[in-house]
């Protein structure tokens, strides 16, 4: 097991959405059964974090079963599902997910995206030859810039300079970068006859744990964070508040 920031990464997404929960409560926004469906589903994910570290842990990633299910292709779709799903479906729960979102300062949502300038631990050890390279170049280097852009995008929101089209761009192009990019690396580099991708170490080093937690939670979060960001910005008619 080598050192990782990825569970800290986990640890401060789920922080961050206590913290405006419990702002979105105190300031009256966010009523007391609301507040409690946030937590549920924050409860959830920490729940399939327990699950999938469990799995990196016991090497489950590492066997053949896990590619035959064709697990690399589905696993980071089930954080997503946890949210949407419950999001889609149940009235209350899309009420209290888009209440947090307006009762929450845009800016502070949009500069969570910033973790994402922490993939440049992982084009590091690429580049040296400690992780795949061509994950970490690919998938990597696109994910630093959209971190770093996210930056930028927080302080044009803070000071009331972008509009919400392009913020909702902005954060559809963050999820692109995941999806399908990811997907199209992992296939072009696992064995097979569509490997493309052959340098060593192999790509089932994304797998091992702690990094597991990445491709399997942290940043299908972040993904499912873009996603209800940018339509609850379509589907808004009045301006937001900037602070």
């Amino acid at each position: 097991m080598s050192f990782s920031l990825v569970p800290m990464l986990f640890a401060a997404e789920v922080l961050a959405v206590l913290y405006a929960t419990r702002a979105g409560q105190a300031g009256g926004g966010l009523p007391k059964p609301a507040a409690g469906w946030i937590y549920a589903l924050l409860a959830l994910l920490v729940l399939w974090g327990a699950i999938s570290s469990h799995l990196g842990l016991t090497s489950a990633y590492q066997t053949a079963r896990f590619l035959e299910l064709q697990a690399p292709f589905w696993l980071p779709f089930v954080p997503v599902l946890l949210v949407l799903a419950p999001f889609a479906l149940v009235p209350q729960a899309r009420d209290a997910i888009n209440r947090l979102i307006d009762h929450t300062p845009l800016y502070a949502i949009i500069a969570i995206q910033g973790l994402r300038v922490l993939a440049i631990g992982g084009i590091i050890k690429g580049w040296n030859g400690d992780f795949n390279a061509a994950f970490a170049f690919y998938v990597g280097i696109p994910d630093f810039l959209f971190g770093a852009s996210a930056l930028i995008m927080a302080w044009l929101v803070m000071h009331d300079r972008i509009n919400r089209w392009t913020l909702a761009a902005w954060n559809l192009i963050g999820a692109a970068i995941i999806v399908p990019g990811t997907f199209i690396v992992i296939k072009l580099a696992l064995p097979g006859p569509w490997q493309l991708f052959t340098s060593e170490p192999s790509i089932m080093t994304l797998y091992d744990f702690p990094m597991a937690l990445a491709p399997t939670l942290v940043v299908p979060v972040l993904v499912t964070m873009n996603l209800l960001v940018a339509l609850r910005l379509v589907a808004r008619r009045t301006h937001w508040q900037a602070a």
